[in-house]
């Protein structure tokens, strides 16, 4: 027999003396008013405190919660019924070592912007001091502005939130969602879903990516299924949208873009959203490229620019007024003393503004000279202060509490009623009269837009109305017959 190592006789009493260790342990553990287990025990109550901070998934994964106590008040599940670990969803840059055009498009939109848009991160900080639950209260912010810190417990005001967190609605949430449910977040997360595929390559995950990517390009069936499911194709795929872009508060339908696409023509001729927001225009257009950069012929392809309301904020926010000019239609008429303005919502599947049409200003500005140049009509002009003079045509949703008082800070959660809805609904062309003076000699009539109105700007976000840029979309001018398009 061979002597035995001084490290061997070590491991060999290590393996004697660990059931006398654990007897011990549990020994101490049993004495006193709580014992050891109790005093490192770091499971916070079973109704985390306000302002807890940090990811809750250490203390809260593995134990018996439901998925109401973690994600609540928010609709969104995920698919293990439990919290996911930081990283369980990498981050777009994983993505994009591919999919590079696609991932370039992506990285424009607000939907990159979700979790750190400062308005967002305003209103969440004012929704949580009127709110009773305090902090809790955001998961039903995060659901759809920060998804992925929402799945992994991390949110909250003071929050140090993982890279992947901070991309809001990026790569890795949407193209893992297993199922949806219905507005306010309504869909099942399962980032787990993607298999590791045959070779052992999984260039998200990999820590050697380039032949992972290599690997999984010989392979591809599994990835295409894992990350876009029958159900994520046509029509179906709209449904997507449906979970973050309709909101119910109170009862009352805060955001109705879904049902106002499903009670469009589009939806009855097959137009799906992604149709017209992940294409150059607002059309069912695609592009020429590749999907993943350098293998595979051109095809047409969705280049994911994911077009929407904002006109000033990010880098797609150029892509967003074209987008705008192109959905909407004015034409022009004056016989006399009378002005009559046509606006049309032309190719947009939803009313318009949609979304957010509390916050959102889209309005008519007339404007008439006399022969000497001095203003002898106005309608629709901002005052020194950025606010829109009462008797102005806005396209709008006035929604208002239990008081009837309209909510002017996007305060939806005291949400009653909607009051007014002057929004456009697809397809709809809505004339407007004016009665102008006989002297007024030049008119010019614009339709312009603003992120947000005065009131918001002002009491939520603490700036200068004027701070946020006025967009002219459409223009007409007439001096005299002579008109100026």
């Amino acid at each position: 027999m061979k002597p035995r190592s001084r490290l061997s006789y070590l491991r060999y009493a290590a393996f004697l003396l660990a059931p006398a260790a654990a007897l011990l342990w549990s020994a101490a553990g049993c004495e006193g008013a709580e014992g050891l287990l109790t005093q490192v025990r770091l499971v916070p109550p079973r109704e985390p405190p306000a302002f807890y901070s940090g990811s809750l998934y250490d203390a809260m994964a593995t134990r018996d919660y439901s998925p109401a106590e973690l994600f609540g008040p928010s609709a969104a599940r995920s698919h293990s019924g439990k919290l996911y670990p930081v990283g369980t969803y990498p981050n777009a840059e994983k993505c994009g070592a591919c999919h590079a055009s696609i991932h370039d498009n992506w990285k424009r939109t607000l939907h990159a912007r979700a979790a750190i848009d400062p308005w967002y991160l305003k209103t969440r900080e004012l929704f949580a001091a009127e709110n009773p639950r305090g902090e809790l209260a955001l998961r039903s912010c995060a659901g759809c502005h920060a998804p992925v810190a929402l799945m992994q417990g991390e949110v909250g005001l003071y929050n140090k939130e993982a890279e992947s967190s901070l991309e809001g609605v990026g790569c890795s949430f949407c193209h893992t969602v297993e199922d949806t449910t219905g507005p306010n977040g309504g869909y099942v997360s399962h980032p787990e879903r993607p298999r590791r595929y045959r070779g052992g390559g999984d260039p998200l995950f990999s820590g050697r990516p380039g032949l992972a990517r290599r690997l999984l390009m010989a392979f591809p069936a599994a990835h295409k299924s894992d990350l876009r499911p029958e159900w994520m194709k046509g029509l179906e795929a709209s449904k997507l949208c449906r979970s973050c872009h309709d909101q119910v508060v109170n009862g009352v339908y805060v955001q109705s873009v879904y049902q106002e696409w499903l009670a469009s023509d589009y939806a009855r001729r097959g137009v799906s959203c992604q149709d017209c927001h992940f294409t150059p225009g607002p059309a069912p257009e695609e592009v020429s490229g590749r999907i993943v950069n350098g293998y595979g012929r051109k095809r047409n392809i969705k280049p994911h620019v994911l077009t929407g309301a904002s006109t000033h904020v990010g880098p797609g926010s150029g892509e967003n007024v074209g987008a705008l000019r192109a959905a909407l239609g004015m034409e022009v008429e004056r016989k006399g003393a009378t002005l009559t303005v046509w606006v049309e919502n032309k190719h947009a599947g939803h009313s318009v503004p949609a979304g957010a049409g509390d916050l959102r200003q889209l309005w008519l500005e007339v404007i008439g000279w006399d022969a000497q140049g001095n203003v002898v009509f106005s309608s629709g002009k901002l005052d020194r202060a950025g606010y829109l003079d009462r008797g102005a045509a806005v396209f709008h949703q006035v929604i208002v509490d239990e008081d009837g008082n309209p909510l002017r800070r996007h305060d939806v959660w005291r949400a009653a009623s909607i009051e007014e809805d002057t929004r456009l609904s697809p397809h709809e062309k809505r004339p407007l009269r004016y009665d102008l003076p006989v002297s007024a000699a030049t008119v010019r009539v614009r339709l312009l837009w603003r992120d947000a109105h005065a009131d918001f700007v002002s009491g939520v976000l603490k700036k200068d109305p004027l701070s946020v840029p006025v967009v002219e979309l459409k223009r007409w001018s007439s001096n005299g017959t002579r008109v100026i398009r």
